[in-house]
């Protein structure tokens, strides 16, 4: 990328200085303007990428950390541990006019959803039951 920025730098000093015709220099200009587009394409996309595996070691951490922490003797679970638990089962939850639109899993929930092959009206929910609030949870 700064390659290409300096190579436009050049392009420019030489037409400024008239030794390249305007024609020339647009054609060039064009030519280097297309490649940093494809470069920002690139850098956004690796960009991206990371940030998939980043959060994916993260989600393996704190996985790994809940389940360390789990007391399998609790008769009840507590709110912020079912809310940890939900956290690691559904990635996404859309919800519309009380109702479930979309939901996804991480895996391997995601392929146990699909084999069950459930359909989203086969949901029942406790929100489309009464009205819920979500509370913040304070974490210390």
């Amino acid at each position: 990328m700064t390659e290409n920025h300096e190579e436009q730098k050049k392009l420019y000093k030489t037409f400024k200085s008239n030794l390249l015709a305007e024609e020339v220099y647009n054609n060039e200009a064009l030519d280097l303007r297309r490649d940093e587009n494809i470069l920002k394409v690139e850098l956004n996309r690796v960009n991206v990428d990371l940030m998939k595996k980043e959060r994916s070691e993260t989600y393996q951490k704190r996985l790994k950390m809940l389940l360390e922490n789990f007391d399998k003797s609790k008769a009840e679970v507590d709110r912020i541990t079912k809310k940890e638990l939900f956290q690691f089962v559904f990635k996404e939850i859309l919800i519309k006019n009380k109702k479930i639109i979309k939901i996804t899993f991480y895996q391997p929930f995601a392929q146990y959803w699909k084999e069950l092959k459930c359909n989203l009206t086969q949901v029942v929910t406790e929100a489309s039951q009464k009205p819920y609030i979500l509370l913040p949870t304070a974490v210390k």
